[in-house]
């Protein structure tokens, strides 16, 4: 007998932020498209998938006066011309107090990791009422619902990441809210702490009651 348990957040502490009050305190301008792209060591992290944004973002038409990309890791160098990005060169420690401010800030989280063992930040992204861009194949299979709270790309396809990201700025442009209320529900109904005690709690009682 297998049971899959996913790992919980304190639904209390992840909550969501006033989009314009957490630019203020980022400095980020209010009435832009922000992609937001997480990583403690940048773009220098292969598994990560930064390749894929970063050959979307050359390739495919979008309206780069109004889309800013937000790097927020161990980032210093300008990493894709003629292209306004903002890098936080700042590693994160779990701190919901810090990282909330940059998923409320954000429109779109874009999490394209090759490997991913679970996909936290799409559910803390998600607590925040933002929206995940992932893989298939990958942890982010068990943290997103498909189009839904965000996009699952068919694994490693180019074209499935440029379609989804395409889809999902369409949404957010014509409704800015489109994705919140879905996002908040689903990560408090599957995720929050006292949800897995009580999933750890049926196991246990389970086994005794053999």
């Amino acid at each position: 007998s297998i049971s899959y348990i996913p790992c919980a957040i304190n639904s209390n502490d992840w909550t969501p932020l006033n989009r314009n009050l957490a630019r203020e305190k980022l400095k980020l301008p209010k009435n832009k498209l922000i992609l937001l792209f997480m990583s403690t060591n940048g773009t220098k992290d292969k598994r990560k998938g930064f390749s894929f944004i970063k050959s979307y973002l050359n390739k495919n038409p979008i309206n780069k006066k109004n889309v800013i990309l937000l790097i927020v890791g161990k980032e210093r160098n300008k990493i894709i011309e003629n292209f306004n990005t903002i890098n936080i060169n700042q590693s994160f420690n779990g701190n919901p107090d810090i990282l909330k401010l940059f998923y409320s800030a954000s429109d779109i989280l874009l999490a394209p990791s090759l490997l991913e063992a679970f996909g936290q930040v799409a559910i803390e992204a998600a607590s925040c009422g933002v929206p995940t861009l992932g893989f298939k194949n990958t942890g982010l299979e068990d943290t997103i619902q498909h189009k839904k709270t965000g996009y699952l790309c068919e694994y490693l396809d180019q074209n499935d990441f440029n379609k989804g990201l395409q889809w999902m700025i369409k949404k957010i442009n014509n409704d800015r809210n489109y994705f919140m209320s879905s996002c908040i529900n689903f990560a408090k109904s599957n995720f929050s702490s006292e949800i897995i005690a009580q999933k750890y709690k049926d196991i246990y009682e389970s086994i005794l009651i053999k």
